[in-house]
């Protein structure tokens, strides 16, 4: 069994236990209050927030027994949260969040956000400080995990992207992918003419994302066409052989970028003619594998 299906297991424990303890927290007064102070007092022994901030007291006992869960309990929903998302390569996203401490920020972030006796200016300055302490942390996270850079949107707001940016993102990504490797032969070409910041973009996990999508409606296709498997896999092969996804992708951007007409009727020619060439080749996967096409009855 795997290490996040483990952790997803100890969501539904972790949430039964606090379900049950819930009952117990009213009978002791371990209110909101109580949860506040531990949590503040825990984040200022390690040293991520300043010990100047006081609330009522946090009883040590109290506290032992309350933290683990507390913590136990945001560091499952991250978890689940990454696990959810197709995008991530959770497991090891997780564990890298982990050596980042990163659920200490996000307690960090709650707490500063409800206390009310930080002046306005101090907390805004301390959230945007948070914020530039997760940023890195995902940042990082993503390359060296080699995941899914924006996190299927899990993080936008801390991220600071949103749909359209992403959208830009992807296609600085794609033209550079088929310029880079002469799908377009072309020179001068502005790739980022909406002047985003590039420079944390991590257009390596978005190709890869973008060809797997690709190749999961190839297949959808084919299927549904009901093309045996051994056509199938010779149209995939064959597919990815002529590098396919490449030459799609200048055929869709020739008619996008700025180029003079004379490029353009000649860049046409030249993928229109790789295309057809695939065509060919592809028809022979058919011929071999699917003889059943062509019965007449």
């Amino acid at each position: 069994m795997s290490k996040i299906t483990m952790k997803f297991i100890n969501i539904v424990l972790f949430s039964f236990f606090i379900h049950l303890t819930n009952g117990d927290t009213k009978k002791t007064s371990m209110n909101e209050d109580l949860n506040r102070a531990c949590i503040i007092r825990f984040l200022q022994i390690r040293g991520k927030l300043d010990e100047q901030i006081q609330v009522s007291p946090a009883p040590a006992d109290m506290c032992r027994i309350l933290l683990p869960l507390v913590y136990a309990n945001h560091s499952e929903r991250l978890c689940l949260r990454l696990w959810e998302t197709k995008s991530i390569k959770a497991e090891c996203v997780f564990e890298t969040l982990k050596k980042f401490e990163f659920v200490d920020l996000e307690l960090k972030q709650e707490i500063i956000t409800k206390l009310k006796s930080i002046p306005k200016g101090d907390k805004r300055k301390i959230l945007h400080e948070v914020t530039v302490a997760q940023r890195e942390a995902l940042t990082r996270t993503a390359k060296m995990c080699k995941s899914d850079f924006t996190y299927g949107g899990l993080f936008d707001e801390i991220l600071g992207i949103n749909s359209s940016l992403i959208a830009l993102q992807r296609e600085y990504c794609l033209l550079k992918y088929a310029l880079e490797n002469k799908f377009l032969d072309l020179r001068y070409i502005n790739i980022n003419p909406r002047n985003i910041d590039v420079r944390n973009i991590e257009c390596t996990s978005i190709i890869v994302q973008s060809q797997d999508e690709s190749e999961e409606k190839l297949l959808e296709a084919f299927k549904s066409r009901k093309y045996s498997s051994d056509a199938i896999n010779c149209l995939i092969e064959k597919y990815k052989d002529e590098r396919i996804f490449g030459w799609n992708l200048a055929k869709d951007f020739l008619y996008k970028i700025k180029i003079s007409e004379n490029e353009k009727r000649a860049e046409d020619w030249r993928i229109s003619k790789k295309l057809s060439d695939f065509n060919k080749i592809s028809s022979n996967c058919l011929y071999s594998f699917n003889w059943s096409l062509f019965q007449f009855k």
